[in-house]
């Protein structure tokens, strides 16, 4: 039993990263959203390529991100 306490103890501050990535996310997502919508008729390479530099720059900007709230999963 101790050793699952310690374990758990060790753990939390993975747990406290991923729920403020998770929210951080959250927090994005209407602007992503967006982004998505206004890509959403062109279906070239370039647009593609477009969106997702609008997205990653949307992540950096509030330093977000995306792989963080997988971390425990």
């Amino acid at each position: 039993m101790c050793l699952v306490l310690i374990i758990r103890i060790c753990l939390l501050p993975l747990f406290f990263s991923q729920m403020r990535a998770t929210q951080r996310m959250q927090v994005l997502q209407p602007q992503i959203q967006r982004i998505q919508r206004k890509y959403a008729a062109r279906k070239d390479p370039r647009s593609k390529e477009a969106m997702q530099r609008e997205i990653m720059a949307l992540q950096q900007r509030h330093n977000a991100n995306p792989l963080g709230s997988y971390l425990l999963c």
